[in-house]
Parts: C-alpha cells; structure tokens; sequence
C-alpha cells in the first residue's frame, strides 16, 4: 500500500517546483505593495505561513485540474463509499483524497486566525472540496465523487486537529 503511495505522490511532489515559483513571485509580489503602500513588514512567521499557502494550493490546482487532459473523465459518482471499491488501488485513491487536504487544515488556520475556529476551517475545507468536484465536472477533467469531498473534508478535519495539538505543545 505505502509503495502505491509513494508512486502516486511522485506527480504532486513534482509540482512543488511552480508552487514554490509562484510562492515566490506572490511574495516579491505583496513585499513590493506593501512598499509602494508605507506599510510596515509583516511578521516573518506570516510571511512564511503565506508562502506555503501558496505552494500548497499551486499543487493542489496542478493535481485536480492540470494534470489530466479536458473532456477526459465525466463520470459521477454520489454513492458514500463508492469508489472504495474491492482492489487495493482503489482504496489508495480513497485514501489519497484524505492525505491530500491535510495540509488544507494546517496551512488555513496559520494563515487566516479566523479559521483556528474548527467550523470555518472545516467548512471552508469541504466547500472548496465541492468547488473542485463541481469544476472537474463541468471540465471533465475529473470524476465527480461525493466520496472525493467526504474524504477531503476528513482530511482537513486531520490538519486542523495536527495544527491545533502543535498549537497547544
């Protein structure tokens, strides 16, 4: 099961190079504004915290959106558990769309203080999980899979419980 994960995260670990390239550009980008505007520098830590922010959603768009050709999947898929399916594989994927929002609930709250609150971070978890799914439908560029938002939602329940237990260490 790990070496069908490891595989699978070789394409999104591949993607980390634009993310960071965008993550630098937006941060050239807002230290130039914040210049221009006689601001005063933001703290390092929400600098670094923005910058990954950044990164995370450039791979995120890259690995639901960019990776496949358009007009390539157009299945749908409302049952829960659906794509569980009987073959290993298919249990990975499942898996997968959990491991791929965890860093969806730690990145949020350290960005954005409002979402340390567990309803926001979690709600706003599970709506861009349905704007994803509603978007690879209408592109076809994914299946559309209630058991994709399920999954991504439990997922960034995950990351905002990892951010929460480090905040209180």
């Amino acid at each position: 099961m790990i070496t069908y994960i490891l595989e699978d995260m070789k394409q999104p670990v591949s993607y980390l190079i634009s993310g960071i390239g965008a993550a630098i550009a937006a941060y050239i980008f807002m230290k130039w504004i914040r210049c221009c505007l006689g601001k005063k520098r933001k703290r390092e830590k929400d600098s670094i915290s923005l910058f990954l922010w950044v990164a995370y959603l450039v791979v995120l768009a890259r690995t639901v959106y960019f990776c496949r050709p358009s007009l390539s999947r157009n299945k749908v898929n409302m049952a829960v558990m659906g794509t569980w399916g009987t073959s290993l594989r298919s249990h990975i994927y499942v898996i997968e769309n959990l491991m791929l929002f965890i860093p969806f609930g730690i990145l949020l709250p350290l960005c954005f203080p409002k979402a340390r609150n567990s309803l926001i971070c979690i709600l706003s978890g599970c709506l861009l999980s349905v704007f994803i799914e509603t978007v690879q439908y209408m592109t076809q560029r994914g299946n559309c899979e209630l058991d994709d938002v399920i999954m991504n939602t439990l997922g960034t329940l995950v990351g905002w419980l990892v951010f929460n237990w480090f905040k209180k260490q």
